[in-house]
């Protein structure tokens, strides 16, 4: 429909162009990603996206390019099944997860601390 029509055009036939300092780029193809900078962006990354949490045990939260899983539970093996599952998704997606960005909080003296692992 004219919706899917309207995304086409959006993310098709993309150019752009870097500048540093003084120096100017050659124009150049943008061949995949979303380009920053407008309303429509994150919004179609959220809908991209949005299958991930109805596969999750934790509760999950979605914002802009942000993930955020949280859980109660006191058993590490049900704990790392999310990150297990997200690092598959994102390969089956394509989607590069910037692991420096990633971490977990423990929260309460009887929590015992876990390293967890993603990808």
């Amino acid at each position: 429909g004219s919706l899917h029509k309207c995304i086409t055009m959006f993310l098709s036939n993309r150019q752009q162009i870097v500048k540093i300092g003084s120096v100017i780029s050659n124009l150049a193809p943008i061949n995949s990603g979303v380009s920053q900078g407008n309303v429509l962006g994150p919004t179609l990354f959220i809908l991209y996206i949005n299958d991930l949490c109805d596969h999750l045990i934790s509760n999950c939260v979605l914002f802009a390019d942000d993930v955020k899983l949280f859980n109660t539970t006191n058993n590490a093996s049900v704990l790392q099944s999310d990150p297990d599952y997200v690092s598959e998704w994102s390969n089956i997606w394509q989607l590069e997860i910037s692991t420096n960005k990633c971490s977990v909080l423990h929260i309460g003296k009887k929590n015992q601390y876990t390293k967890y692992k993603l990808g």
